[in-house]
């Protein structure tokens, strides 16, 4: 959604023509170029000219890369998960006794860790 604020009373454009940060200053004379598909929404409520600019959509390429990238970075936890039990069932045939339990409580930790800071870039 869309919205228009108009400067407080007492807000003053600086020496380069710039409104102040968090105010939107909207002149006579205005010219609004959005997407057919917001312009039809805004063309209703805006007092300034609204225009459809046909091809203002990013490329093809661009968007297929995007949605490549952003499965990549979702599967990552299951990466994780799957390479984790693999680890974990290799430490299982392969030890015993206190260094078992120690090494395993010590994979489950990282593989924690390596989720947890996956999860900040979220």
């Amino acid at each position: 959604m869309i919205s228009r604020t108009h400067p407080a009373p007492s807000a003053q454009l600086s020496s380069d023509n710039q409104a102040p940060p968090g105010v939107d200053v909207e002149r006579l004379g205005n010219l609004l170029l959005l997407p057919p598909a917001q312009s039809s929404d805004l063309s209703q409520v805006a007092t300034s000219p609204v225009c459809s600019v046909l091809g203002l959509q990013t490329p093809l390429r661009t968007r297929l890369m995007h949605q490549l990238s952003r499965l990549m970075f979702n599967l990552f936890p299951l990466l994780v998960v799957i390479s984790f039990f693999w680890l974990q069932v290799q430490i299982d045939t392969q030890t015993t006794g206190f260094i078992h339990s120690l090494v395993m409580i010590m994979t489950v930790l990282v593989e924690l860790g390596a989720i947890f800071v996956w999860s900040l870039f979220i």
